[in-house]
């Protein structure tokens, strides 16, 4: 007698490939494969509801620092399917914008000796490919692992032992209606998976590299804490003992500064940002916004600022050990008298830092500046970049001007390109960084993503500059000491 009645039977039916050669060609024997299949062409070439040339875009710029050689596989892909890339069922549903269970035993548990990793589906097999891939692209990692949508993985091993699964709580975070949004804008599981497998040789180059991989998930504080192996009351304590603000303030900027991003860079509706980046309503989204940016969202696009501050820092361990060795988190608020200094200006970016070149020409001129202080100080001087905006409230391209000079008496006559700088005087919040230069962009990143948003302080229009005295050691030096001078009212 049968166990179960007809109508509770069923069939799965599963694949297995091989793939090999460039990315390009695995794509492409990938993709022909399935366009032999009219239902398994339309469904992979369909494209996706919303994702357009700007999504498609972004995610292409994110494949191609992240996931080197995942782009040329989807050209591939695509051209065997005979359909545009952005149509590829695959980029929408693997690149998120904020809108299982499995099991591992160590060998001291296996009768083998060997550890073993184990995963239960509970998706129907519409949901899921079901096919193990082994995979050979041209200088990476070989490995075989069950397939998404073809090209994504959800789990598997590589040919050096590494073997990377995956669970989620708060499942499914997707970009189809009936999923949740993620928090953070970033890359699907399935496609961190595949390239951790390709790419990494253990389990230190895989940390490495996702370390600051932008992995689109669905963060909840009390998760965070449970992480941490703290009560979410304790964690918050120490959290904010260290950054300045608490759990939740934190992941709420997180998202603002992801959404502030996308009123500059893409035409999105202000409503549809809001929702993805987890507001329930423009009228919600507006009023934290403008308690952050003191600003409308709508403003915020139409004057295109790119604020340093919506680059807010993700919290992880090399941060945290810079900002309690190497910052005063909490700085000292001082009262200066005007400065008046010679130096040498040059225009940079902060993507093309040209300020070390700027500081080598400088100090070959010093010795030509008269009425220099004895033991004067060094200044670096980040000038206004116009209409009151100082350098960090505007985006890594803008050119703007910086001043290096040392301190003098008085003025006198300057020898070309020489020139007079002062430094007006008033009130100043100051941070010391401690150790070398290379690091002082976390310094900066603190100041503008995290203080700027929770001090009491207001900011004013005058310049911010660094000051090197005798406690200034050298560039590497890992006692040196610089002052950072931050105007306020």
């Amino acid at each position: 007698m049968d166990l179960f009645p007809a109508s509770f039977v069923f069939a799965i039916h599963t694949h297995a490939l091989e793939l090999s050669g460039s990315s390009y060609e695995a794509g492409r024997l990938l993709g022909s494969r399935l366009a032999s299949v009219p239902g398994l062409k339309k469904r992979f070439s369909s494209g996706f509801p919303g994702f357009g040339l700007t999504q498609f875009n972004q995610a292409s710029q994110c494949f191609r620092r992240w996931c080197p050689g995942l782009t040329q596989e989807l050209a591939g892909f695509a051209d065997a399917l005979g359909c545009a890339p952005e149509q590829v069922l695959y980029y929408g549903m693997t690149w998120l914008t904020p809108r299982c269970s499995h099991l591992a035993l160590l060998p001291s548990m296996t009768a083998s000796g060997h550890p073993m990793a184990a995963r239960n589906y509970e998706f129907n097999d519409e949901a899921e490919d079901f096919t193990v891939i082994k995979t050979r692209i041209t200088g990476k990692y070989t490995h075989i692992g069950t397939s998404v949508l073809g090209i994504g993985r959800d789990d598997g091993i590589n040919e050096m032992g590494l073997t990377v699964t995956v669970s989620s709580s708060g499942f499914p975070v997707g970009p189809l209606p009936e999923m949740r949004r993620p928090a953070v804008a970033g890359l699907q599981f399935w496609a961190v998976v595949r390239t951790l497998l390709e790419n990494c040789r253990d389990v230190k180059e895989a940390l490495s590299m996702l370390k600051d991989m932008p992995v689109a998930y669905n963060l909840h504080r009390g998760g965070c804490a449970r992480e941490a192996g703290y009560s979410y009351y304790h964690l918050n304590r120490q959290f904010s003992a260290v950054l300045g603000e608490s759990v939740g303030s934190y992941i709420k900027k997180r998202r603002l500064s992801h959404a502030a991003r996308e009123l500059v860079y893409t035409e999105r509706r202000v409503i549809d940002i809001a929702l993805d980046h987890g507001f329930e309503s423009g009228e919600a989204f507006s009023r934290a916004f403008k308690a952050v940016y003191h600003t409308s969202p709508a403003c915020y696009r139409k004057k295109r600022l790119d604020v340093i501050i919506s680059q807010k820092p993700k919290a992880d361990q090399h941060l945290l050990a810079h900002l309690t060795d190497s910052l005063t988190v909490r700085p000292r608020i001082v009262e200066i008298p005007d400065i008046l200094t010679a130096g040498l200006r040059d225009r940079t970016t902060l993507r093309n830092n040209q300020i070390p070149q700027l500081w080598t020409r400088f100090l070959d001129l010093v010795p030509q500046i008269p009425g220099q202080l004895p033991h004067g100080r060094g200044f670096g001087i980040c000038e206004s970049c116009g209409e009151g905006n100082t350098l960090y409230t505007m985006s890594d391209d803008l050119p703007f001007s910086e001043v290096v000079s040392v301190e003098v008496s008085s003025m006198s006559v300057l020898p070309p390109p020489l020139v007079y700088k002062t430094i007006p005087g008033g009130k100043y919040a100051v941070f010391t960084h401690t150790g070398s230069l290379k690091s002082l962009p976390l310094t900066y990143q603190y100041i503008w993503g995290t203080w700027s948003l929770t001090t009491q302080e207001k900011l004013d229009g005058r310049e911010d500059f660094e000051l090197y005295d005798e406690r200034f050691l050298g560039f590497y030096h890992p006692d040196s000491q610089t002052d950072i001078y931050i105007p306020v009212q």
